[in-house]
């Protein structure tokens, strides 16, 4: 009979989203609360039974949001600024 050495079974979920420049903007608004106030309130307002087993989740998933938008939104406000700043020189 053969002998298993090494065995590993997985599954994994990986999603990739692309958002329009409003809904990126509204995204980190949404994630600009400390996740640990978002879940307080949301316990308190709709209750415990549902997050309780997504509060890792969304504790990752902020962490996520807020370290990969930031720079996009700064980068697509300096670039609209320097665009605006070029047109107002060629037409000054």
């Amino acid at each position: 009979m053969a002998k298993v050495i090494h065995s590993k079974v997985s599954a994994n979920l990986t999603v990739t989203l692309e958002l329009s420049e409003a809904e990126v903007r509204a995204l980190d608004g949404i994630f600009g609360y400390d996740p640990e106030i978002f879940l307080r309130v949301f316990k308190e307002r709709m209750g415990c039974a549902y997050v309780e087993k997504y509060e890792d989740g969304v504790r990752s998933l902020h962490a996520t949001i807020r370290g990969t938008l930031a720079k996009p939104i700064t980068d697509i406000g300096l670039l609209r600024q320097r665009m605006f700043e070029a047109a107002a020189r060629t037409t000054a």
